[in-house]
């Protein structure tokens, strides 16, 4: 059994690195993306993302707008 990964991206920046990440520190993983509605056109992203084999599953989440 793998170990599991989620990464967590609100931004561009994070989802790259995570995208990065996930092809080489930790390759040997299955790796779960979640990505939130921070970045313009997020979803698209996901959607894309979806449709490559860039890692396991791919989760979109809308928080911006969720004050506690």
């Amino acid at each position: 059994m793998k170990d599991k990964i989620l990464f967590i991206s609100n931004t561009y920046f994070q989802l790259l690195t995570a995208i990065q990440l996930s092809m080489t520190e930790f390759k040997n993983f299955e790796v779960d993306f979640l990505i939130s509605d921070h970045s313009i056109n997020a979803m698209k992203i996901v959607e894309n993302m979806e449709n490559t084999n860039i890692g396991g599953r791919v989760y979109y989440i809308e928080s911006k707008n969720i004050s506690f």
